[in-house]
């Protein structure tokens, strides 16, 4: 399958801000706006950016507006996520791919972002695992790398990763080829069985969760082992899961590594 990279941006693009999943305030967003500023950009807020709907930014229909808004508007060069949660796979469905096929466009996030990713890629359109904007705050080391890292693919300049292992040898070594796919386990599951489900034959697929019961991720990953996740990707990247919660009176007893493992 061919994948459309979008194109690059230029001093004085405006770059749309959006909410498709959980609600945000505009106090947390007011570094990431100046972040945006100080490169040269113009950030645009979604029209129901700061909404709220219970846990969501407004409701299915107005999440759904804005990403539509900034996929059809010709004038927005790049979308970025303002937060993650739960919420984006609930518009997947609903949304009108072929403007935004037609003059593709970057969408940056990550977390329940990873629906989004998904959708794109089955659609042969390149998008970037990157920070939210909520998740920016200066002086945030990881957070102020990433956002720099996403700004310089805007700009057409194309990272390369080296890093150790945090495991004291590699899960599985192996020298591998292949597209950069995933994300977030729980949307990767929750996108099995689905039209915007990821092909997962010969890609390298990356996976992150966080905040979840340690037997959910186990459950997770044997549904994955189950549907042959396993034997079709080319290579397996394990991102960072972190705050793993427990049942102190009848714990797992396995952190996330013992389980990919």
């Amino acid at each position: 399958m061919d994948v459309v990279w979008p194109d690059v941006l230029r001093s004085g693009d405006a770059i749309a801000v959006i909410s498709t999943a959980r609600k945000v305030t505009q106090l947390e967003l007011e570094p990431f706006f100046a972040a945006i500023k100080a490169r040269g950009y113009v950030p645009v807020p979604g029209p129901h950016l700061y909404a709220q709907h219970h846990q969501w930014a407004g409701t299915d229909a107005e999440r759904l507006s804005d990403l539509q808004w900034a996929m059809n508007d010709p004038s927005i060069k790049a979308i970025w996520c303002a937060r993650g949660g739960y919420g984006s796979s609930r518009l997947l469905d609903a949304v009108d791919w072929s403007p935004f096929v037609a003059a593709p466009k970057w969408i940056i996030g990550f977390s329940d972002i990873t629906a989004i990713h998904a959708a794109l890629y089955r659609r042969g359109i390149a998008s970037i695992h990157g920070p939210m904007g909520m998740s920016y705050q200066p002086g945030a080391g990881v957070s102020g790398a990433s956002l720099g890292s996403a700004f310089n693919i805007l700009s057409g300049e194309l990272p390369q990763y080296e890093f150790t292992p945090s495991a004291p040898t590699a899960l599985r070594p192996g020298l591998v080829r292949g597209r950069l796919i995933g994300g977030n386990l729980s949307l990767v599951v929750h996108l099995l069985g689905t039209p915007d489900a990821l092909p997962l034959d010969g890609n390298l697929l990356v996976l992150e969760d966080l905040d979840e019961y340690r037997y959910h991720i186990d459950r997770m990953l044997v549904q994955l082992r189950r549907a042959g996740a396993f034997e079709r990707i080319a290579g397996l990247v394990v991102g960072s899961f972190t705050d793993l919660k427990d049942k102190p009176e009848n714990p797992f007893g396995s952190d996330a590594l013992d389980m990919i493992a």
